[in-house]
């Protein structure tokens, strides 16, 4: 391979390159694509340990509490940031097999719509977020 001049790669090389990396562009911008998929499933993860961490209640004592003891407010703080804990994990397994789907795809030049992945995923976040707003309305109106 030749650029400015300046030969980059043996023959042998430039043959392989030829032969199996004629989607090489294509291959890359799928890996860049799961590993934009790697750092969302962490950032959801990371966010899930924020709820959990900061939001349940310090003093359980002072909560109204269920039948158990346990305060109302924990459950549902724990309930939530689980929720994204599975979520993240979900999303780190489903973009491995989307990215492997998508390689073979592209080696063989038969490239199919994607999967409805995406839309489930972003249903499940949409309803965790509906859950985290009514646990703040909750909590904002039985702190009085």
């Amino acid at each position: 391979m030749i650029f400015y001049g300046v030969s980059l790669c043996t023959m042998k090389q430039t043959e392989t390159l030829i032969k199996y990396g004629l989607h090489l562009n294509d291959r890359l911008s799928n890996e860049r694509t799961f590993l934009a998929w790697i750092r969302t499933a962490i950032s959801i993860i990371a966010f899930g340990f924020v709820v959990i961490r900061f939001l349940l209640p310090e003093q359980p004592a002072a909560q109204p509490a269920t039948t158990t003891g346990i305060p109302v407010t924990y459950h549902h703080a724990l309930f939530i940031g689980m929720s994204f804990f599975v979520i993240g994990g979900a999303i780190s397994v489903l973009a491995y097999t989307r990215y492997s789907l998508a390689d073979k795809q592209i080696l063989t030049g038969k490239v199919k719509p994607s999967l409805p992945l995406p839309a489930v995923l972003m249903f499940a976040v949409l309803t965790i977020c509906a859950l985290l707003m009514l646990y703040f309305l909750e909590t904002a109106f039985h702190s009085d």
